[in-house]
């Protein structure tokens, strides 16, 4: 039997960033088949994309044929390979990175040494856990080639924390779009979608008013009761009534850490009943006192002393 013929990327490359060590690697593979890879898995979450080509993708799942825009997202330990037909030319992109709550993670998720993050830092969280749910997610995006090529740019960029942004910006946003597949789609093609931005809209609208009724909100968006629950669940992975304190206690976790107002005074203008109820609804979500929170997390000018 003859041996497998292996694929080499033609070109690897490190982004060393002081800020997200755990940047495994960006690399960009060309070549001709035949080609086949062994099953495998890794440690890290990984992104592979095909750029040029067709081939097929091995997962426990089942075999995919692959195009160009094709992409897939692979969980630690998920096992995979790949197999390209003879006489086709073809070129893929990978991005491996650490995914989780860690706090060295890709995202900064959580520091345990100081409680939650900062806001961005929860919605990253709940995205991580979103997709861990699958080992793997598959997504045909005609996007995928020039945000590639975005990505892989940044090698030859300059440093420093600029182009660690970049990067983190790339890759959550690839990372919504496997999440959900109908990011970024017109909205004419997502009519359920517009009814849950409405009510979104209507609840970002009145947050400083008190609780918003669920009726009032399915209202807004078209729906009945029980459809609006269920979509709203699908959509935002919580409840409505959840998501309102959610937000509010996240608008809070700003103003706690970039001004000097009293936690008082920020508990009745986002719509608390009392000081109490918002530091009970504070501590839930975040684990700290709204005191607590500002000491480990406002800006220097902000620190309470």
């Amino acid at each position: 039997m003859p041996r497998k013929a292996r694929l080499t990327a033609v070109s690897t490359m490190h982004i060393p960033f002081p800020e997200y060590p755990n940047v495994v690697a960006i690399i960009e593979g060309k070549a001709k088949g035949p080609r086949e890879s062994d099953w495998h898995g890794h440690t890290w979450a990984e992104i592979n994309i095909m750029l040029e080509g067709h081939g097929i993708w091995y997962t426990e799942d089942g075999p995919f044929e692959v195009g160009v825009g094709d992409g897939m997202l692979i969980m630690p330990q998920a096992r995979h390979r790949a197999k390209w037909p003879a006489g086709v030319h073809f070129g893929t992109g990978s991005v491996g990175f650490l995914l989780g709550r860690e706090s060295r993670s890709l995202f900064g998720f959580q520091d345990f040494d100081k409680g939650p993050g900062p806001p961005r830092a929860e919605v990253a969280a709940w995205l991580s856990d979103a997709l861990s749910l699958k080992p793997y997610h598959r997504l045909t995006w005609k996007g995928f080639p020039d945000w590639w090529q975005r990505l892989y740019d940044e090698g030859n960029a300059t440093g420093g924390p600029y182009r660690a942004l970049r990067v983190e910006s790339a890759i959550l946003e690839v990372l919504a779009r496997f999440a959900d597949p109908s990011f970024g789609k017109p909205e004419w093609e997502q009519p359920e979608r517009r009814g849950i931005e409405r009510a979104l809209r209507l609840l970002s609208e009145t947050i400083s008013e008190g609780n918003v009724t669920v009726a009032a909100l399915a209202r807004a968006a078209g729906m009945s009761r029980s459809k609006f629950n269920t979509l709203f669940r699908r959509t935002l992975g919580m409840p409505p009534h959840a998501y309102a304190t959610a937000l509010r206690v996240w608008m809070a976790q700003s103003a706690l850490a970039g001004s000097r107002a009293p936690a008082a005074e920020v508990a009745e203008r986002l719509g608390f009943a009392s000081p109490q109820h918002f530091s009970r609804a504070f501590k839930a979500v975040t684990g700290l006192t709204p005191h607590q929170y500002r000491r480990r997390w406002a800006v220097g000018w902000v620190k309470e002393h």
